[in-house]
Formats: structure tokens, sequence, C-alpha cells
């Protein structure tokens, strides 16, 4: 091949105006390792030095292509690793305890059972979002329904005394 730059016969085409003499290609490189001998994990086989040209394994395409551009934004001096999103409480699931525990305590459990509905309710909510907040909805589930059964037990207790002293006669001394 002739070259008008004059260079010699190692150019790549013509008109090539790049140095005379193109430097060592991958198959006639020296290995990083003069002696060393790699051999394939799982079967053994010898493999040649990757350095050298060829393929290092078996399916891989030599040279590796570049990779493309990072996947994930850079990450602020000093975190390792991203952070989660922060996922809020469940307001609902507040709600459930709050108003089971003032239902229990300012009028004895009535209407506790508002605050186990909603328990219910943030439950699925939590379920869908993944928000947090699971365990103040069941601790409202249960002080609700637990109030509420206690508030039905001391009314079914008063209305069978008030039942009672409703049918005895006066007694007549």
């Amino acid at each position: 091949m002739s070259n008008p730059s004059g260079g010699g016969q190692n150019q790549p085409y013509e008109g090539w105006s790049g140095p005379d003499k193109i430097e060592q290609s991958h198959e006639t490189a020296q290995p990083a390792y003069p002696g060393k001998q790699y051999l394939d994990p799982y079967s053994g086989a010898p493999l040649q030095d990757p350095n050298v040209g060829g393929q290092p394994y078996p399916g891989q395409p030599y040279p590796s292509q570049p990779y493309p551009g990072q996947p994930y934004p850079q990450q602020p001096y000093g975190s390792p690793y991203p952070m989660p999103p922060q996922r809020g409480t469940n307001g609902m699931a507040i709600g459930s305890l709050v108003t089971s525990i003032a239902c229990l305590l300012v009028f004895g459990g009535i209407g506790s059972f508002i605050g186990a509905i909603l328990g219910h309710v943030a439950l699925g909510q939590i379920k869908r979002t993944g928000e947090q907040g699971r365990g103040l909805a069941i601790a409202g589930i249960i002080i609700g329904w637990v109030a509420t059964a206690l508030w039905l037990i001391v009314a079914v207790i008063v209305i069978w005394i008030l039942a009672v002293a409703a049918n005895t006669t006066p007694s007549q001394y």
C-alpha cells in the first residue's frame, strides 16, 4: 500500500497523515505477567492472557464496549448508598389510636368502635401505599374493640340489674 506521506507498509489507509509506524496491536503485545498461565475456572483448560488479544473467555467480546452513562444520579459526598424515600405515617392509623383511647378515657368506651373501624381502613391503606403506621392501626383496632366489648358487657350488666330490680316486689316489714 503506498502512502503519499512517505510512510511504510504499516499505514491503515491511503492519505494517512499520522505517525509513520502504528503502535503494537493487542496480538503482538507482551503478556502482563510473563510465564503466568490463566485457567478457566470451570473446566480448568488454559486460556490466553487477556492482555494478548483474542477473547479472554468464551462468549465475551474483546475489547469490551464502554459502559453507557451512569444509570443513577451521583450521590452527595459522604453518602455511600442512596437513601430510600421516606414514607410518612398513615394519618388514619394515628386517628384510629387517638380516637380509641379518647373514647375509652373520656366517654367510658362509648364510641371506641369508631377508632377500630378507622384502624381497619388504615390497614388497607397501608397495605396499598406502603406507608408506615401498621402498629398504630393495630393498636387502635385492639383498643377500640376491647373498649367496645367492655362497654357492651357493662351495658348488659346494668340492664340486667335494672330488670331484676324492676321485677322484685318491695318487702314489707
